[in-house]
């Protein structure tokens, strides 16, 4: 009979084991199919653990530490999927910011996608993005494409400028001259060889106007020669223009609604007066934008394309300024914004969420437990939760009293009277002792190893003083 017993032990501490070893891994998320890159950033904006690094917005791994170096710069490691080949031109970048709900990290191809791959362990420089691509990548995007094509365009641009500028320079002088031959035209008339002479100069102006006739239309082939080589471009500004119009109404709508939502906490007036500035200057920069727009899609059409042209450069400007001064304005009021806390209110605490699964050798097998520790000033808490959840629900409901070597519990326990004992014995362990049920007494013994903030394992053994059986479990907790 003992070594039927001790067989049954041996399988319970086996399967312990078993259990906790499978736990640690899940919990603690342990990859064996992962490598480790080493990022370096100046400013990692509150990059927390286990953030999702992505790679053209497909999640590739994710943040495994945040830790500073001995230079005091943020080192970064990730931990990258196996089947994921990182080209050594690759780009780290950190996206937070308004529109960004948590920070994270995107890694751009870069220059040479098929190039050499960063070996496992490698160390890069990483980089955080600014404050344009904070409040949204695409209008980032959209700043560059429109940037890199006026560059694209701007140098023939400046020919046919050239060209209507000789054109101009010329006519010019043509008319200089036939005003001062009519200014002396009634004396020339009574010669008669200055009078063949003024025919023979009508003829050659005649002819100058119809060479400048002929450069003319050639001025306007070219000009629609290149409108039509550039219309895809145009229309791509365009529809960029327009994406962004709307993101920036999008940032109207969020500022506007976190305006209602804090009108009881912003009783400053400089902080509402600030509010209305930047209201007031985003409605600026949609019409601004929408100018834009209108401006450009009327480039394919315009026979004035270079005055248009030059004009809707100058609002871009205009506007693209104006969008600076947006954000900057957003920031400086987002700075002045004081959120209501979830800190200590009157000397009650954030609550604790506790959920322990645990499985007996005796009946019944399994049990459930669901429990909130709500914390009392520094040394106190109060506990309350279901005993046995779902089967039995006995109430738990006990006062707590932090003591130099963990804390005493006193309360009910289970639906009966108890008292309750939690012993801090270190390395994230505790050994928690309940007694209760006075008329049929019964002891509790069990250890509780933390594994991580979320989840710990339970393993110890319930009714010590009478039909003792071996316990494992876990516990989680928010």
């Amino acid at each position: 009979m003992e070594s039927k017993s001790a067989i049954k032990v041996g399988i319970v501490v086996l399967l312990a084991a078993l259990g906790f070893w499978a736990a640690y891994g899940y919990f603690a998320h342990l990859n064996k199919d992962t490598y480790a890159i080493h990022v370096v950033f100046d400013n990692t904006r509150g990059l927390p653990k286990r953030s999702v690094v992505s790679m053209n917005g497909v999640a590739i791994g994710e943040v495994e530490s945040v830790a500073l170096g001995l230079d005091f710069k943020p080192k970064v490691t990730l931990a990258i999927q196996n089947a994921v080949k990182i080209p050594s031109s690759a780009r780290f970048i950190i996206t937070s910011g308004l529109l960004i709900s948590n920070a994270q990290v995107n890694v751009e191809p870069g220059s040479d996608p098929g190039g050499a791959a960063l070996a496992p362990g490698s160390v890069a420089k990483g980089s955080t993005a600014g404050a344009l691509a904070q409040i949204s990548p695409e209008a980032q995007s959209l700043v560059t494409d429109l940037s890199t094509t006026l560059q694209t365009i701007g140098p023939r641009m400046t020919q046919s400028f050239d060209k209507l500028n000789k054109i101009l320079d010329s006519t010019a002088g043509v008319v200089d001259n036939f005003r001062t031959a009519s200014a002396s035209v009634k004396d020339l008339a009574a010669d008669p060889k200055i009078g063949r002479t003024m025919r023979a100069t009508l003829d050659d102006l005649k002819a100058m106007t119809e060479a400048a006739r002929q450069t003319a239309q050639t001025m306007s082939g070219e000009l629609r020669a290149v409108v039509k080589r550039n219309s895809g471009k145009f229309d791509e500004l365009a529809n960029g223009a327009i994406d962004l119009l709307q993101t920036f109404a999008d940032t109207v709508d969020a500022a506007r609604g976190a305006v209602t939502k804090l009108a009881e906490q912003a009783s400053d007036p400089r902080l509402q007066q600030g509010l209305a500035e930047t209201l007031d200057l985003a409605r600026a920069t949609m019409a601004r934008f929408g100018q834009i727009a209108s401006d450009i899609h009327s480039l394919t059409g315009d026979a004035d394309v270079q005055t248009n042209l030059k004009s809707t450069v100058a609002s871009m400007k205009r506007a693209t300024e104006q969008g600076q001064q947006l954000i900057e304005k957003v920031s400086s009021v987002v700075s002045k914004i004081n959120l209501p806390g979830g800190g200590p209110k009157f000397g009650i605490g954030k609550p604790e969420i506790n959920i322990d699964l645990l499985a007996r050798t005796e009946g019944p097998r399994y049990r459930s437990d669901v429990g909130v520790r709500v914390p009392i000033g520094k040394e106190n808490a109060f506990s309350l939760g279901l005993y046995d959840f779902a089967e039995t629900n006995k109430l738990n409901a006990q006062y707590e009293t932090t003591l130099d070597f963990g804390a005493v519990r006193y309360g009910i326990y289970a639906s009966k009277l108890g008292l309750g004992v939690n012993w801090n014995a270190g390395s994230g362990t505790t050994l928690v002792f309940d007694l209760y049920n006075p008329n049929r007494l019964q002891l509790d013994a069990k250890a509780l190893v933390r594994l991580n903030r979320d989840a710990a394992l339970w393993i110890g053994a319930d009714s010590v003083l009478r039909r003792t059986s071996p316990v494992l479990g876990v516990r989680l907790m928010r």
